[in-house]
């Protein structure tokens, strides 16, 4: 769970789930399904959030003001040498 800049709250489950939710705790837009079960999510910019996943990736999404999200671009990772590959 991570807030955005501007108060949005940002959520993933373990049922592969990536869902926005206003101030008051409100669903915004469509929920985003992710490839595998997240283990972190953090905001890295006013529109852009990363997701990390329990197969060694690394997700970018983008995040729109209505609340739709969608994918930019995954990373592998290598957890023997913990860095991006």
């Amino acid at each position: 769970m991570d807030y955005m800049p501007d108060g949005r709250l940002l959520t993933v489950y373990a049922n592969k789930q990536c869902i926005v939710m206003n101030e008051q705790l409100k669903k915004v837009g469509k929920k985003y399904l992710l490839r595998a079960i997240p283990l972190d999510v953090v905001c890295m910019s006013d529109n852009e959030i990363a997701v990390a996943l329990d197969n060694q990736t690394v997700c970018i999404l983008a995040l729109e003001k209505a609340g739709v999200i969608r994918a930019k671009r995954t990373f592998k990772t290598n957890p023997t040498e913990k860095q991006l590959i």
